[in-house]
């Protein structure tokens, strides 16, 4: 079993773009995919594009987990169109410093973070691009909001990888996910550093290759058991963590 906790749905001119990544998956032998949006994420399409990925869960409630995001800078009306797009059956919040343009600690973005707090739902960062995009900016949120579970994507990438481990260390409340970590290394030291209860498989389809970001976990050469918290069993956690768990 392996769970993926990165992937994006976007549109594509070779079929159905669900299908596809679901195709990946089975060859891959990923039966859970976090599906998140793309263009949403720059502020464009909002409602279709979440309404895309909330379709995909229905169609496949045992395979897809569904993450949504928002504009923040719409102040309420972010916050009624995430509590519809939970309503409609969202079970994770995909923030992008970066691409939403406000730093990941904003105060912008606090009333968000409060419904995904009350709501259980799970709370996915961009991480690694600064300055916006940094590990110890979402740190301080962690420490605001303990019963929120955050996702740092990435690990912090090339240049904050560091500050991920440490920010992770710092608080329970906070979980790295592998994709488009570059440095094998890195992930061999957050284990070593953090455990392996907080390191979660990502593969940022169809962005990245799935294949390479798998291989990366394989070749870190970790015994059964460290392998086995990172594929699948800490992301299942997460999963039952939530409200309204589907499987």
């Amino acid at each position: 079993m392996i769970i993926d906790v990165h992937a994006h749905l976007i549109n594509s001119s070779n079929g159905n773009p669900v299908d596809e990544i679901l195709s990946i998956a089975d060859k891959l032998g990923i039966t859970i995919v976090f599906l998140m949006p793309f263009r949403a994420l720059f502020r464009r399409e909002i409602f279709m594009d979440n309404l895309r990925v909330i379709e995909a869960y229905r169609r496949h409630p045992k395979r897809i987990i569904p993450f949504v995001t928002v504009d923040p800078w719409l102040g309420e009306e972010a916050v009624k169109q995430l509590k519809m797009f939970i309503a409609l059956g969202a079970k994770g919040l995909k923030l992008h410093p970066l691409t939403q343009g406000l730093p990941a600690h904003s105060e912008i973005l606090y009333p968000l973070i409060e419904i995904a707090e009350k709501e259980k739902i799970l709370i996915l960062f961009h991480t690694g691009s600064p300055i916006y995009a940094q590990p110890l900016q979402i740190l301080e949120l962690a420490s605001i909001y303990t019963k929120a579970k955050f996702i740092l994507a990435h690990m912090g990438l090339g240049k904050l990888w560091y500050d991920a481990i440490r920010a992770a260390k710092k608080a329970d409340n906070i979980y790295l996910d592998t994709a488009g970590q570059r440095y094998i290394p890195v992930i061999r030291l957050a284990v070593k550093e953090i455990g392996s209860t907080k390191i979660l498989f990502g593969s940022d389809m169809p962005f990245l290759s799935p294949e390479i970001e798998l291989e990366k976990i394989f070749q870190c050469r970790f015994p059964q058991n460290i392998l086995e918290d990172i594929l699948y069993k800490n992301a299942l956690l997460l999963i039952k963590s939530m409200r309204r768990p589907q499987i």
